[in-house]
């Protein structure tokens, strides 16, 4: 009854207190505790348990897969097998949700062949569990058999829909839009949907497209939400309405950090860096926390309107005062916020305070501002880290010419978010 009502200490105090512990009371006090996020002392009173049943085992994998403990859960799932044949679709899928927040593609087919094995294979819970799986694992041809031959009867919405995010996601938006029509036969779409939908209409700049897509959600009497907002700002964005843009993000204004980085990046695509950190610093006003992505958008602002010491400013706050750790893209708009406008010598600094060695795609670019801004010492190191990377490929320092001597490009990764 404690445990149901919340109060867990003093459901754990009479547990303790108990002289004879069965399974339904040891498992709502492992429920609880998972629940509350105490999954060290679930696990311990799950450990102390003289026998586990399914509710047991599937309230312990719960409260790992709460906790985003995604490790312990494939080890208590394993654990599981090798004390119990008595399995259920839901804990499956509630493991294959732990693979796919991995990635672990390898795992997930164990999984389905497992679930294959059990004769568990034809649950819908399950079915959707794989097909998230394999679209996230960027495994959609798998995901596309599962959903169109195996499914048929059983496909609904959310199937679809994982179909969909993941087409759009591994840069295959014409399938993307294909399944959306496909779709609309047998269900009905979702905002979720039309998100997916719309980002992959701005992958590939079909503007005429997500006008439609708009219309029927308008049409349609939708209600279109933050992550819709998001959405469609992110669309007219990058398909350069930027009007467009900025009446849907003024039409439903909130606290959505998404919402708020969606528009601060359509600012800077759309060369606009000023306007995006005016709204960097009013959302900051209004109290929304900034996060990783929206510092990013306000460090490629920062790059494309040449504000390098309001850069280097934000740069710091972002660990000073949100104690945000910086990311691999935020390095890379802070070597081209430095490099792009000729501050050479912070540069240089920059890059030997890094905690880690800048990659190819960095010195070739460090080595292009090199040649531009004439700085030789730097530009030579720079060759030497390349030509280490890319044998195959070596460059050579020359001051003022057109493009860096080097007989081939291939094999260098050049994926760095310039202006």
């Amino acid at each position: 009854m404690y445990a149901k009502c919340g109060d867990i200490d003093a459901a754990q105090r009479l547990f303790n207190l108990a002289p004879m512990k069965d399974v339904v009371m040891s498992t709502s006090v492992v429920s609880g505790l998972a629940a509350c996020g105490r999954i060290t002392d679930a696990k311990r009173v799950f450990d102390g348990m003289e026998e586990h049943n399914l509710v047991s085992w599937n309230a312990m994998l719960t409260g790992y897969v709460r906790s985003m403990d995604l490790t312990g859960a494939l080890d208590l799932f394993q654990q599981m097998r090798q004390e119990t044949k008595e399995l259920e679709a839901v804990t499956l899928g509630s493991v294959l949700n732990v693979c796919t927040g991995l990635l672990d593609l390898r795992k997930g087919e164990e999984l389905h062949a497992f679930a294959f094995k059990c004769g568990l294979f034809s649950y819908p819970f399950l079915m959707n569990a794989l097909v998230r799986m394999y679209s996230k694992c960027g495994c959609l041809r798998s995901a596309e058999q599962l959903l169109l031959f195996e499914m048929r009867s059983e496909r609904d919405r959310y199937s679809w829909n994982s179909l969909i995010s993941g087409y759009e996601r591994h840069s295959m938006s014409e399938a993307a839009l294909h399944a959306l029509r496909e779709m609309q036969s047998e269900a009905i779409p979702s905002q979720s949907t039309f998100s997916s939908a719309l980002a992959a209409c701005a992958n590939i700049f079909l503007l005429k497209h997500g006008k439609q897509i708009h219309a029927y959600i308008i049409r349609n009497g939708y209600e279109i939400d933050d992550i819709l907002r998001s959405a469609l700002v992110g669309m007219y964005s990058k398909c350069r309405l930027f009007d467009y843009s900025t009446r849907v993000f003024e039409s439903g204004l909130s606290q959505d950090v998404i919402l708020w980085n969606s528009m601060i990046f359509g600012c800077a695509y759309n060369i606009k860096g000023d306007y995006g950190l005016e709204l960097f610093d009013e959302m900051r006003k209004q109290g929304i926390r900034p996060d990783s992505v929206t510092f990013l958008g306000a460090l490629v602002s920062c790059s494309c309107e040449g504000h390098v010491g309001l850069g280097r400013s934000y740069f710091t706050l972002m660990t000073d005062e949100y104690s945000i750790v910086p990311r691999m893209e935020h390095y890379e708009c802070m070597i081209e916020l430095l490099g792009k406008h000729g501050y050479m010598v912070e540069l240089e600094d920059f890059m030997d305070h890094m905690p880690f060695e800048p990659t190819t795609a960095m010195w070739l670019r460090i080595f292009d501002c090199c040649r531009e801004y004439r700085n030789r010492k730097l530009g030579e190191r720079a060759a030497q880290r390349i030509n280490e990377s890319n044998p195959l490929t070596p460059v050579r320092f020359v001051e003022s010419a057109p493009d860096y001597e080097c007989s081939d490009s291939d094999g260098v990764d050049e994926s760095m978010p310039f202006c």
